[in-house]
């Protein structure tokens, strides 16, 4: 009877595991033809030694080519998969020259960019073919391959499939359908296989995907909680990388309904779906799930940002990524705990109009500025100086000035917003020899002189009291990247230019982006700011003061270039014949296009 139960137990899991090998999406085969070379591991060495590697388009086609025939010909299993692995290398070399088309490209993406993502996808998703047969023959001849084999083609197909998955994450694109099924399956597989934790080595030093199923498998599941969607592209190729190296911080469990904590998500393994917070579903959990705890990830990445120095280069970094406060602030708020919405979204479909990147916003609002300047003074007769009705000038810089300094209004009103760039004479002594020589600039002020500021119209999909989401059609939209400065002038706020940051950012449908912009403040005004170097010649680097709204808790703050300063730094700002002394007082934002520094008066 015994017995009869085992038999009866083994042929019901047999019969489960065809049903979800059914979802492995692999095509029909037909019997090669003579002399097929890759049904020959040695002949297709020999074949790929010979391939123009100069030429990367033609490598990549001929590679592309070969793969989507070998894997539609019937061929012995075992050298299907040594076959598979010599096409290894060469699709690393295509995948890391094709980079150079689409990273660091603003979005959106030209016609070129976008076919080299898929031309990388195509060749990481041939490749995950050919192990998914290998995967499902084995199973189907049960017996005939060892589980060390299985174990090598289930991490070989998992570490092609979440390479697409990657890809797509760098053009801001969709997943690509069924792709999160096909990996949550083959985890599956392996976990009820009992070979998820089988140490797999690669044979090339300089290969990536090393690991067990296990530490693959949370790898990308980690990378899709991390919204790559906010994050520029080597931002997101440093963290998938580094990922691999923190899988081992995070556990993978079957659920307890006993409870969970803010740092549980759950992964369905019979969806098409990335994890979702636990606390977000709804439905009646069962077998088929499991429960990502991040909560001790978190921890060690609190660890790492407590133990990070403060920031003292003040030089852009050039290259790749590196781990930053911004980086790991950003994993932490995505890893620990519920997404929640601060602000109600309604869907009016105001009319927007956008500039993008500091030089275009600079020149934009302190145009607007110049505008209602020259508005007020028509209507005065011209007769006016409409700042010396506010703060006379001659008690900008009294001793008994500290008190006045209490309001950021202070310090808005004694800047001369409707004046020109060049500074005029002082009769202040205390003024002498503190304005920078006309011909000291940055290249990085001068792009904004150089350069015709640009604005863009488009309508709001939806909007709250912290941002907007708008629609960014291909044909006029001007480029841009997340975390990019975005001037906003809004119909309902008049000329002038509130300040927002791309948030997130993604391809919904292919023909134009979808953007959402976190307002920073509703209201800025151009400057110029220099560090206070003791008499020295220094850079001007064109900037934005952000009024203080006591009522929204927008502190009074500088947006200046990113890198340029940094916490502690004196600067003089000035907007016309003003000029005055502040200190940065707390970094409140930073990405790499700007940082953003509450500031405060600084007596003499």
């Amino acid at each position: 009877m015994t017995s009869a139960l085992k038999k009866a137990d083994t042929s019901k899991r047999l019969r489960a595991t065809s049903c979800s090998l059914s979802k492995l999406w692999v095509p029909e085969r037909t019997e090669p033809p003579e002399e097929f070379f890759l049904a020959d591991a040695e002949k297709t060495q020999a074949w790929l030694a010979d391939l123009p590697m100069a030429n990367v388009s033609e490598t990549a086609r001929q590679v592309l080519d070969a793969l989507v025939d070998f894997n539609r010909k019937t061929i012995p299993n075992k050298t299907r998969i040594r076959v598979a692995d010599l096409f290894r290398q060469p699709l690393r070399y295509i995948s890391q020259n094709l980079e150079k088309h689409y990273i660091d490209a603003a979005l959106p993406l030209t016609a070129k960019s976008r076919r080299a993502v898929k031309l990388s996808q195509e060749l990481h998703a041939e490749l995950a073919v050919a192990y998914k047969i290998f995967i499902l023959e084995s199973f189907a001849y049960r017996g005939r391959n060892s589980k060390r084999l299985v174990a090598i083609a289930i991490q070989r197909a998992m570490s092609c499939l979440s390479e697409v998955l990657y890809l797509a994450t760098l053009e801001y694109d969709q997943y690509p359908e069924h792709i999160w099924q096909e990996i949550h399956l083959l985890y599956a597989l392996a976990a009820k296989n009992s070979i998820h934790r089988l140490p797999i080595q690669s044979r090339s030093k300089t290969a990536t995907g090393g690991s067990c199923i296990g530490d693959l498998y949370k790898r990308t599941l980690l990378y899709a909680l991390a919204a790559p969607c906010c994050l520029r592209q080597r931002e997101n190729q440093f963290i998938y990388g580094q990922l691999l190296e923190w899988t081992n911080f995070v556990r993978l469990t079957v659920p307890d309904i006993s409870g969970y904590n803010s740092g549980q998500f759950l992964v369905r393994l019979s969806s098409d779906a990335p994890p979702n917070h636990l606390s977000l579903e709804k439905k009646k959990l069962s077998r088929r799930c499991r429960i990502l705890d991040t909560q001790r990830l978190v921890d060690h990445l609190n660890e790492v940002l407590m133990s990070m120095k403060p920031q003292v280069v003040k030089d852009k970094p050039v290259g790749r990524a590196r781990l930053s406060r911004s980086m790991i602030e950003h994993l932490m708020l995505n890893l620990s705990g519920r997404p929640k919405r601060r602000f109600s979204r309604t869907t009016h479909g105001y009319t927007l109009k956008l500039a993008v990147g500091m030089p275009h916003v600079y020149s934009l609002v302190k145009t607007s500025a110049q505008h209602d300047a020259a508005r007020f003074d028509r209507d005065a007769g011209g007769e006016v100086d409409w700042l010396d009705q506010y703060i006379p000038r001659d008690s900008i810089y009294s001793d008994d000035s500290e008190s006045d300094w209490s309001d950021s209004s202070n310090l808005l009103l004694n800047l001369d917003l409707e004046g020109d760039s060049a500074a005029s004479s002082r009769s202040d002594s205390s003024l002498q020899g503190t304005m920078l020589e006309d011909n000291v600039q940055s290249p990085w002020a001068l792009s904004c002189n150089q350069r015709e500021a640009e604005a863009y119209e488009c309508k709001t999909r939806n909007e709250s009291a912290g941002g907007y989401c708008v629609d960014w059609v291909d044909s006029n939209a001007p480029k841009i990247k997340p975390g990019e400065l975005i001037g906003i002038q809004s119909q309902s706020r008049g000329k002038g230019f509130g300040v927002a940051t791309a948030r997130w950012i993604k391809n919904n449908p292919v023909s134009r982006l979808q953007i959402g912009m976190q307002l920073i403040a509703p209201n800025s005004f151009a400057v110029k700011v220099r560090l206070d170097d003791k008499g020295k010649i220094s850079c001007i680097y064109n900037s934005l003061l952000v009024p203080e709204s006591k009522f929204a808790k927008i502190p009074l703050s500088l947006i200046v270039p990113t890198h340029s300063y940094q916490e502690g730094d004196i600067l003089w700002i000035s907007s016309g014949n003003n000029e005055l002394r502040i200190s940065l007082m707390q970094l409140l934002n930073v990405t790499t296009s700007f940082s953003q520094y509450r500031i405060t008066y600084h007596s003499k």
